[in-house]
């Protein structure tokens, strides 16, 4: 029988701001931060590359859709509501063992709105100028 993915309860690991990799204990995976775009229809887009550390496939409901949050002009992150459409590449087939694969969201935000900003996917959270990652 295979084993499942068993994903473990932790705290979010918060990065140093400047930071663009991590590791996600909880879910045993690498992110890495590839920077922001903008949106075909408005709005920007994050990219990120994940990578499956586990010796089992990562389902596709292993995280839910990542939550960005920027700083607003009380100085409080506030969450931003995501667009949906083309401009989404979610994990939609399950990452073999090892594997790495490019993911994106899109936000309805300005771009430049990321340069005080969190980006939370699975237990990581990517903190500060967003568009200097």
């Amino acid at each position: 029988e295979t084993p499942a993915f068993e994903p473990q309860q932790v705290d979010p690991v918060l990065m140093d701001e400047g930071e663009d990799v991590a590791e996600d204990p909880g879910l045993n995976i690498r992110v890495h931060f590839q920077g922001t775009g903008y949106g075909t229809n408005g709005g920007s887009v994050i990219y990120v590359a994940v990578t499956n550390l586990n010796e089992v496939p990562l389902p596709t409901d292993a995280f839910e859709r990542p939550v960005l949050k920027i700083v607003d002009y009380d100085g409080d992150l506030m969450e931003i509501e995501p667009i949906e459409g083309d401009d989404n590449i979610p994990l939609d087939l399950p990452l073999g063992a090892g594997a790495t694969t490019n993911l994106q969201w899109a936000y309805n935000t300005s771009n430049g709105s990321l340069w005080a900003a969190q980006f939370q996917i699975g237990n990581v959270i990517f903190d500060g100028n967003l568009n200097n990652l």
